[in-house]
């Protein structure tokens, strides 16, 4: 039996129209309210029966991209195995992020394995990891987890953590992110507005705040590490370096703080590694800090720092080009 159209013309919406009418609106496409209907439907989702809350999903996964999309974020705390037929047509058609970590969290171990090849993200393995490691004979695949997630996938798959060395662990961590320059995601910790000169220290790295989760809920013991001294010294190295003393005269420049702070950080806690956990292939410290030196140089060409310079101050970079290890304050 056909649906019959509804139509309100020259009406807007109110809250009090009953969801089934809004809903109606929506799947009907010449109803001239489509736009008023969703947003007014995803206003309301939450608070929905589930009878109405399966017809707009259904709907939504047969519309466009923003609404697939929105009902895709819905499905991964909403799922019913009812959507698994849409959502694979849905993967396989279009690919999009968020209708991935649908398939990854819900869908059969074994449709995933088959396409295993089609989640490429840096990060897609871990999460598919957590569900195969649920097996014990599954082999983990480490090559594949950075050194944090690895230990997620052990703890949350209660493998435990026997032969596992915590400060060893700790100054791998720091080692691994040292590496590659870091994203405001690698640190539990915001850059604050209010007190932009305050720095950033290894302890605050996301991932070392999440091994420190694991390690405690172990109760591994923790307190007596040597890394805690560590990195106060290497807070200490940052607080007393030229980068540092620099930045601070250009505090009032947020929009250069937040990467400034960051790279200092990186620098410094890899120049203070112990030598047992660098390696031949490392970057050098003077090499480190070329990324952002051509960063700044570009920013500073297209103009982002006109405000910065005075008069002769036309080669000014915020980080020296090269630093000696031997004149790191430890």
């Amino acid at each position: 039996m056909a649906r019959k159209r509804i139509r309100i013309i020259g009406e807007t919406i109110k809250r009090n129209t009953p969801i089934a009418t809004l809903i109606s609106l929506f799947e009907d496409k010449r109803s001239g309210k489509v736009m008023e209907s969703r947003e007014e439907i995803k206003w309301r989702f939450r608070a929905l029966d589930w009878e109405y809350q399966q017809r707009i999903l259904t709907d939504f996964l047969q519309s466009g991209k923003l609404d697939r999309i929105w009902a895709c974020a819905a499905l991964l705390d909403l799922w019913d195995p009812m959507f698994e037929p849409k959502i694979k047509e849905l993967w396989e058609q279009y690919h999009d992020d968020v209708c991935k970590w649908v398939v990854i969290r819900h869908l059969p171990i074994e449709y995933i394995t088959q396409h295993m090849d089609e989640f490429t993200a840096k990060r897609d393995y871990y999460y598919i990891c957590l569900r195969l490691a649920q097996d014990k004979d599954y082999e983990i695949e480490t090559d594949r987890l950075s050194i944090a997630d690895y230990l997620g996938v052990l703890f949350h798959t209660g493998r435990g953590f026997d032969g596992i060395h915590a400060e060893t662990i700790l100054f791998q961590i720091v080692h691994e992110n040292c590496l590659h320059p870091l994203s405001r995601y690698a640190f539990d910790k915001s850059f604050d507005f209010h007190h932009p000169t305050d720095i950033f220290s290894p302890m605050d790295l996301r991932d070392v705040r999440r091994v420190f989760y694991y390690f405690r809920d172990e109760h591994l013991g923790l307190w007596d590490l040597d890394f805690f001294t560590w990195n106060k010294q290497v807070e200490e190295a940052i607080q007393a370096s030229e980068e540092y003393q620099q930045l601070k005269s250009y505090a009032d420049h947020f929009n250069l703080l937040d990467d400034w702070i960051r790279e200092i950080m990186r620098k410094y806690a890899y120049i203070a590694l112990p030598d047992v956990y660098k390696y031949p292939t490392d970057p050098s410290p003077e090499d480190m800090v070329m990324p952002l030196n051509e960063r700044l140089a570009y920013k500073r060409h297209e103009g982002f720092y006109d405000d910065l310079m005075e008069e002769g101050e036309e080669d000014w970079l915020p980080f020296n080009e090269i630093t000696s290890v031997q004149d790191v304050p430890f």
